[in-house]
């Protein structure tokens, strides 16, 4: 179930940085599902990157959307944006999840402030356009309810480009812990983001 929840939420809900300005917590939560469903789609669709369109200096920038699921019947759901930068000169790559909006518990949609810190990221991570990373944080309902996570993210940039990969799309590590507060809870992570 909770799987299920998330591919539907991946596709529904990719997004970009900064979106939903000046909504309240419910029609933001909305909006970037409706807003950021065409990213997903477009980055799921692309082949994984093959070696030889993986550069091996410069860096780039991708910006895009993240979406969590806790509890056995998914009652915690999230929705915010991601932003990560490649250094692939330096084979790592970094950034963060924040501006998370969304149901705690099956409780109302709220805002949560705090971020997700995305680092000692490893570029080549078994394969030419496979990466790896750390990935921690506290995110606090402004309403209620503390969520925690603290493990790893593995992914894959996608698409073909002359220089640098358009896409990226990750997932939770295994052995990433996920609580609500305090108590660990099954989870899934996922993040889909384009080159900016």
């Amino acid at each position: 179930m909770i799987r299920s929840w998330m591919a539907a939420a991946l596709l529904a809900a990719a997004g970009c940085s900064g979106a939903s300005v000046g909504m309240d917590p419910a029609e933001r939560y909305a909006d970037l599902a409706d807003r950021n469903a065409a990213m997903a789609r477009r980055v799921n669709a692309e082949p994984v990157t093959g070696l030889l369109d993986m550069p091996v200096t410069g860096a780039a920038r991708y910006d895009g959307h993240a979406v969590l699921a806790m509890g056995a019947g998914n009652q915690t759901r999230l929705i915010g944006d991601a932003a990560l930068v490649a250094e692939f000169g330096l084979d790592r790559i970094s950034g963060t999840v924040g501006n998370m909006v969304g149901s705690l518990d099956g409780g109302a949609i709220q805002a949560l402030d705090g971020e997700l810190r995305i680092r000692n990221g490893d570029l080549r991570a078994g394969s030419p356009s496979r990466f790896t990373a750390d990935i921690a944080g506290v995110l606090t309902g402004r309403e209620s309810g503390v969520v925690g996570v603290d493990g790893s993210i593995f992914g894959n940039f996608r698409g073909r480009s002359a220089g640098v990969p358009p896409a990226l799309n990750a997932a939770q590590g295994a052995g990433t812990r996920f609580t609500l507060d305090g108590r660990t809870q099954p989870g899934l992570l996922g993040i889909v983001a384009e080159r900016r």
